[in-house]
């Protein structure tokens, strides 16, 4: 096999940058990477369901995303990334796990972290979707 020798010097793994605007080219796609958890909200009959990927009911630990929504119309079904962000603008995964953990006990709304909706899609009677912002 060739390089075994050391006549090619091995590759090597590079480390990630932040930028402005990603590099993408031309008949591709990119979105950010969230370091959430993905999960389903279900809107039926003024009740409001969120459960992670699995199944697990999370409603009790974001009741802001819950509050909000319970403002969209029935029959209303999301997927998308359920995050925190803390004061400096970061997403610290620890404190969205944190946030499950304690499972609404407790729970403060806006006090260090806020949790928000990053959707993946949605849709809505009558309406096919796409993306439109973040539910917060």
């Amino acid at each position: 096999m060739e390089g075994i020798d050391g006549d090619l010097e091995p590759a090597r793994a590079r480390l990630t940058v932040a930028v402005d605007q990603p590099d993408v080219p031309a008949g591709w796609a990119a979105e950010p990477k969230w370091d959430g958890f993905r999960a389903l909200v279900s809107v039926e009959e003024g009740g409001v369901v969120l459960r992670s990927r699995r199944g697990t009911e999370m409603a009790a630990s974001f009741p802001e995303i819950v509050a909000g929504a319970a403002q969209l119309p029935d029959a209303t079904a999301l997927d998308g990334e359920l995050v925190v962000w803390d004061a400096t603008g970061r997403l610290p995964f620890e404190q969205l796990q944190n946030r499950l953990a304690r499972r609404g006990a407790g729970v403060e709304v806006g006090q260090s972290t806020s949790g928000q909706w990053q959707p993946r899609s949605f849709t809505t009677p009558g309406k096919p979707s796409s993306p439109r912002g973040a539910l917060r």
